[in-house]
């Protein structure tokens, strides 16, 4: 029947399917004549929540659903996936357990295909008519008159017999099969208080019991090599199934709201409702006592709430803003204490009364049982509102006398605490004085001063020598002081050509210190001895030509060159002595003649490495 509706008054109306055969090659044929057929519910029976749970091991059933009213929506979590009207139907492939819910009722076919003999997904249909959620049982046995037997799922081996079960997760603990306790519950991902389980019966014995201290709702599929055949497990009882539609409104319990503060009611569903002053808002913000409500109209139903905002306890804790004490006298800070308040100080005591000896501002947070908060803040103040200061040296030389000057801005008495009174104290060395001055009306203030002690200047030099005929300009360290060379210089300065004895003094405000330093000289010279001939005749007597240079040079420099002025010979190396052999482009012997030379040396004794350099000839006898 297409797009067609057929009603009944009596019994369900039986729905048969049409013959169908199952071939392998073009002329084989494989397996018997089947017939699909499944009986259709009345509209009565039929519902709006569904549990669609494909058979496993396939890639997936198809579920087609077909509708009685026009306008039915049909939801998978909740997400719109189609409308239908009076007698349409939609068809969708579903390869995991999955919920759906309809916002008229509906009625829920399930295809699977079985596997031919050559394993493929063409062998006999199975349609089954799916149960909605609420058609449950307490208890179902099934006998088999030959037992469930051959089969297997598509291309696979043996026989597979599942059982599909679906019920609230909490009750899940008290169903069993052939008095086994299932214990492979799954809860759905969308909602955990929905719980199904896939059980295999293989080895079932012509008998299937499955049993239950609440109601559940199950199906059985049978499958073998190339057929497949279902049975839909009655409905007998319902089961109270948890909401898969409709929208989970909570405002969340009664709250108390506190003076002045607000709250924000939030359902938490990410869309808008009615609220009780008709405004249409995800939220709402309270901010007097009184009963809100929302209701909301969503995609998988609707749903409401309200709740009671009553107006909380505000606790009143006083104190005066300003408290005046005197320096070492302690102050009671105190609240009245009210009924079911919690008191916390600033200084992170409890209770509504503290001791201090403390000035400052202190501050105590009062909390009622409703949680509604109150500050109140105090300062405590010292009476003594007189300014003392002290005039006095920073420093004062060691063995030397100062006068400390106390002065106040009122009337009053001063006293040091050394036990003199009057305004000046007289002082020979260093530390800390304190003087209280006592007003006429009024606390004792006490005021203090520190004067360090300072002494001579330090002063120091280093031993030095020098290089005869160097000028050095000498100086020394000091520490708190000026420096003079007296007879020398009368800066910090002195110019220095001679070895002996210097005298450097240092002075500052408390008097002056002096260090004498010694002044050596020494030969830094370093002379160069360079022969004016040489006989390279291989007797052993002045074969050589090398400079002897009396220090160590750094840098070493010795160029030959003939009359014409052509390099003949050159080094760097103050141990490299020359053969008169010549090295003007290819060796050969230098012959008998007056030769210049250039020897070019640095003078590391000197500090500032003093170059040398000497000119001259050497006459080369063979």
């Amino acid at each position: 029947l297409t797009g067609s509706r057929v009603t009944s008054d009596g019994p369900p109306i039986a729905v048969f399917g049409g013959h169908q055969q199952s071939l392998v090659g073009p002329d084989a044929f494989c397996g018997a004549d089947s017939h699909l057929w499944e009986q259709i519910m009345p509209l009565s029976d039929w519902g709006t929540d569904y549990a669609l749970v494909p058979v496993f091991g396939n890639d997936g059933d198809l579920f087609r659903i077909l509708a009685a009213n026009d306008g039915t929506e049909v939801f998978v979590d909740c997400e719109l996936l189609v409308t239908l009207d009076q007698g349409e139907y939609f068809d969708q492939f579903f390869d995991s357990p999955t919920l759906l819910s309809t916002t008229n009722p509906t009625s829920i076919a399930a295809f699977t295909v079985g596997g031919d003999c050559a394993g493929l997904s063409t062998g006999d249909p199975n349609m089954r008519i799916v149960l909605p959620l609420e058609k449950g049982n307490n208890g179902i046995e099934l006998r088999a008159q030959y037992g469930l037997q051959g089969g297997g799922l598509i291309g696979q081996g043996p026989p597979a017999h599942f059982v599909h079960l679906v019920m609230p997760s909490d009750d899940t603990g008290g169903l069993t099969v052939n008095g086994n306790v299932v214990s492979t519950w799954i809860p759905f991902p969308t909602q955990a208080d929905l719980s199904y389980a896939s059980v295999s019966i293989q080895g079932l014995d012509n008998l299937l019991s499955i049993t239950s201290t609440n109601p559940f709702w199950a199906e059985v599929i049978s499958m073998d090599s190339f057929d497949v055949f279902s049975m839909t497990l009655g409905s007998d009882t319902e089961m109270d199934v948890p909401s898969i539609s409709g929208e989970v409104v909570n405002l969340g319990p009664d709250q108390t709201l506190c003076p002045g503060e607000s709250l924000v009611l939030d359902p938490d569903l990410g869309q808008s409702g009615t609220w009780q002053d008709g405004s249409f808002q995800e939220t709402f913000t309270v901010t007097q006592p009184g009963t809100y409500s929302i209701l909301v109209e969503g995609a998988c139903g609707d749903g409401s709430d309200e709740v009671i905002i009553s107006e909380g306890f505000e606790p009143n804790p006083e104190l005066p803003n300003e408290i005046f004490v005197c320096n070492g006298e302690g102050q009671l800070l105190e609240v009245v204490a009210e009924p079911g308040v919690a008191y916390v100080w600033n200084t992170g005591e409890e209770g509504n009364s503290i001791l201090t000896n403390d000035f400052g501002t202190f501050t105590v947070t009062a909390t009622s049982a409703d949680g509604c908060i109150s500050e109140t803040t105090t300062s405590v103040i010292s009476s003594g509102t007189a300014e003392v200061t002290i005039s006095a040296p920073e420093e004062i030389c060691e063995g030397a006398e100062a006068t400390l000057v106390a002065t106040a801005d009122e009337e009053g008495i001063f006293q040091w605490t050394n036990g003199e009174e009057g305004a000046f104290l007289e002082i020979n060395s260093e530390g800390v004085y304190e003087v209280i001055f006592t007003p006429a009306d009024g606390c004792e203030v006490l005021a203090s001063v520190q004067v360090g002690e300072r002494g001579l200047p330090i002063v120091f030099a280093k031993d030095t020598v020098i290089c005869e005929g160097d000028v050095l300009q000498l100086t020394a360290t000091v520490i708190d002081g000026e420096l003079s060379w007296p007879g020398i210089s009368e800066g910090p300065v002195a110019t220095i050509t001679n070895e002996g004895l210097y005298t450097v003094e240092a002075t500052n405000e408390c008097g002056s210190s002096g260090f004498t330093v010694s002044i050596g000289t020494k030969d830094c010279s370093c002379p160069a001895y360079v022969p004016n001939a040489f006989t390279p005749n291989g007797d052993g007597l002045n074969d050589l030509f090398i400079p002897e240079i009396l220090c160590e040079p750094e840098f070493y420099e010795l160029v030959i060159f003939n009359r014409w002025g052509q390099e003949v010979f050159s080094t760097n190396d103050p141990n490299q002595y020359w053969n008169g052999n010549s090295i003007n482009g290819e060796d050969f012997f230098s012959s008998e003649s007056v030769y210049n030379y250039v020897l070019k040396f640095d003078n590391p004794i000197r500090p500032l490495n003093d170059p040398q350099e000497y000119v001259g000839t050497i006459t080369l006898i063979r």
